[in-house]
């Protein structure tokens, strides 16, 4: 859909239960979760007990406890403990990170159910960062800030490397991927092949 549209039909994220393929939760662009258990048959809204909740920017089901998922949402992270079918606000995410995000991804650590990590971007480049929780949002500490973050990975295996989207500022609107080998507290430009600045007439 165009953003013309108003976000209508706009699906912008799917989460597959990794050990059931029947479960499925998608989060939309201006309706909230939406859960199927017959792999699309038949879909559910699950938001009664977060409704500020609009806009789903991603999904993720905890690699240690498939019933543990997190979602990024337009009023913060959320949580469920039964795979998808009760949500809870996290406590403090609104008053410690940007509230008015205009992209936001997350990660959960391989091998912690309480260790969530989220990029924000907001409405410029110079306004966003990293930031983690260790105890499943009750409180975050900032990885990086004053920059602008479009996406995050981490490696399946080490939740210390962290792949990320880094945006410069105007006028040059480029994209740089990023790396840490510390758990987000240092991060460094990969080129290699990978243009280490904007190209005349391109933006990335």
């Amino acid at each position: 859909g165009s953003y013309g549209a108003q976000g209508v039909g706009v699906i912008r994220c799917v989460a597959i239960q990794p050990d059931n393929s029947n479960r499925v939760i998608a989060g939309s662009m201006n309706a909230g979760l939406w859960l199927t258990t017959d792999k699309g048959a038949t879909w559910q809204l699950m938001g009664k007990d977060v409704p500020l909740v609009e806009t789903v920017y991603g999904i993720k089901f905890a690699p240690g406890n498939t019933n543990i998922v997190y979602a990024i949402t337009n009023a913060g992270l959320i949580k469920s403990t039964d795979a998808g079918v009760t949500w809870s606000y996290t406590t403090n995410f609104l008053s410690g990170l940007p509230y008015v995000a205009v992209e936001t991804m997350l990660e959960v650590s391989p091998t912690d159910n309480s260790k969530v990590f989220v990029c924000v971007k907001n409405n410029n480049a110079t306004n966003g960062g990293l930031y983690v929780t260790t105890n499943g949002g009750s409180s975050w500490t900032t990885l990086q800030s004053g920059k602008a973050y479009w996406d995050i990975k981490l490696h399946p295996a080490n939740e210390n490397v962290i792949y990320a989207i880094e945006q410069t500022p105007s006028p040059n609107w480029w994209c740089k991927f990023v790396k840490s080998t510390d758990g987000g507290s240092t991060i460094t430009t990969v080129n290699n092949g990978y243009p280490s600045t904007n190209i005349s007439g391109r933006q990335l």
